[in-house]
Parts: structure tokens; C-alpha cells; sequence
């Protein structure tokens, strides 16, 4: 399996686009634009990992049981409607 740090410096060695090329010629900048193309790619993949969030509600006051239950219907909501199990006509 290929790491992080191993893509990261594949990227690195393949450099940069444009005027900065090493390459005298189109097809050799265009194979090596595809080969950079598909590293990022692959960084993009591993780096798009689901990642956990936790909001914490305080203050003095009303609201803040409101914004949490808001916020916990709405995520249902999206995450019901993602799966195709939305009730037609609402709450």
C-alpha cells in the first residue's frame, strides 16, 4: 500500500506544470501531467476520510437545546434522504 509520505513525494519528484517543465516536448509534458493527475488523485482519496465533529452549546440563556435538536434533525434529514428513506410530505 502506498502512504501518505510516499505520494507526497511522488508529487514532489513529478514538479509542477506550465512554463516550468523540464519536458522539450507536448507528449512527454502530457504523460507526465496524467502521471501527477492520478498521484493527486490518490492523495485526495486517502486525505478524504470521514472525520468525527463534536459542537459543544453553552451560554446563559434559551437556545441552546433548541440549536442542538436543529442540528441533529437537519444531519437525519441529510443522512435519511442520502439513502432514499425520506417520508414524502414532511414531519
Amino acid at each position: 500500500m502506498t502512504t501518505s509520505s510516499d505520494l507526497d513525494q511522488t508529487a514532489a519528484d513529478l514538479g509542477m506544470g506550465g512554463h516550468l517543465a523540464p519536458e522539450g516536448d507536448d507528449a512527454g509534458y502530457r504523460r507526465r501531467m496524467e502521471k501527477r493527475q492520478q498521484v493527486q488523485q490518490q492523495r485526495v482519496e486517502e486525505r478524504n476520510k470521514e472525520k468525527g465533529l463534536i459542537l459543544v452549546f453553552t451560554g446563559p440563556g434559551k437556545g441552546k437545546t433548541t440549536a442542538a435538536l436543529g442540528l441533529v434533525l437537519r444531519t437525519h434529514s441529510q443522512v435519511t434522504a442520502g439513502e432514499g428513506m425520506q417520508r414524502e410530505g414532511g414531519m
